[in-house]
């Protein structure tokens, strides 16, 4: 192939990530604070930023080397989000660009305790997330509460307690975890997940996963009962997990046939790789086919907390965007 066509062909392929509409089911709301948006919401609460400017927030970026540097600052920027008004912004934003990507459906994760903790109420946070969802028209959305892992498990029942009025009505549809994980063993929270189940919550994927390539028999029980993946590229080099994209095991999950969906984690601190920019990097690193991309879009409204009928309009859409390439 020329140097014209394998141009034309990476533009397709490029293309068809960025259209093909696809779920989300791995995103922190509080990780889609662009420093733009942060710096307005400090501006407008009287919050001071430790950036002398918008450039050194974009710096600081770029250079952390871990988890636990990421988290830093992480917890920094979200100390900005104080007002029902900030959280429905920071939703609006976070939708409005990855419409632009592709996005049908959005299972987003968000932490309360990031923000209890300063004294912000779970109604302030909710209720400017789900006045965000209820404007949208195209993009069908619910949360996933995530419990710290760093803070006990009492802590994380009451706000089990806390978020029962979001469970009802149905804007809370599963839990899980998040945060520093060294020393925090999920194990910690067993009543609290159990609890959980009792209400009807979800909890059935496992988050990245990529490890699961070290144990051949974990690897077939995976496939065989296909169990998801919420597998996260861009998360996984910026966080040290692989040296780069190329040396990652991502491209060896999906050739295993496992059920693999592709997603951002935290797309503004992570460059601002959003999901269909994660879909092209995976597609263009590793020499996927349309069809592959097909399958990796198609597994993520598979592996949705979504009804029947749900699941069954967004697949809707996948067939109809395939006979438009025809």
């Amino acid at each position: 192939m020329d140097n014209e066509a394998t141009t034309t062909c990476s533009h397709k392929l490029r293309e068809a990530c960025l259209t093909i509409p696809k779920a989300e089911l791995h995103l922190h709301i509080e990780g889609t604070l662009e420093p733009e948006l942060m710096f307005a919401l400090a501006k407008r609460n009287g919050v001071e930023l430790d950036y002398a400017s918008l450039e050194e927030a974009h710096q600081a970026r770029e250079h952390f080397t871990s988890l636990s540097s990421f988290l830093d600052l992480y917890y920094q920027g979200a100390k900005v989000l104080q007002k029902e008004e900030d959280f429905y912004d920071l939703t609006r934003a976070y939708l409005t660009k990855s419409k632009k990507q592709g996005l049908v459906h959005a299972e987003i994760f968000v932490d309360p305790q990031t923000h209890t903790l300063r004294g912000i109420s779970c109604a302030t946070v909710f209720n400017g997330i789900r006045r965000a969802f209820e404007e949208e028209k195209d993009v069908t959305c619910f949360l996933i509460v995530c419990f710290l892992r760093d803070r006990s498990a009492d802590e994380a029942a009451q706000v089990l307690d806390d978020i029962l009025p979001y469970v009802k009505e149905g804007l809370v549809r599963g839990v899980g975890l998040d945060s520093a994980e060294v020393g925090n063993l999920p194990s910690k929270f067993t009543r609290v997940f159990a609890r959980a189940r009792e209400l009807g919550l979800h909890r059935e994927r496992i988050d990245h996963g990529v490890r699961c390539m070290e144990d051949p028999a974990l690897v077939e029980h995976l496939r065989t009962h296909r169990i998801p993946l919420t597998v996260c590229p861009s998360s996984n080099v910026r966080l040290r997990v692989f040296p780069t994209l190329a040396e990652s095991n991502i491209g060896a999950i999906i050739k295993a046939g496992l059920t693999v969906t592709l997603n951002s984690d935290d797309p503004a601190y992570f460059g601002g790789s959003y999901v269909g920019d994660n879909y092209a990097q995976v597609a263009e690193t590793f020499g996927l086919s349309l069809g592959d991309v097909e399958t990796l879009a198609r597994n993520s409204i598979e592996a949705s907390f979504l009804s029947d009928s749900e699941r069954q309009r967004h697949l809707a859409l996948i067939n109809a965007w395939k006979l438009s390439l025809s």
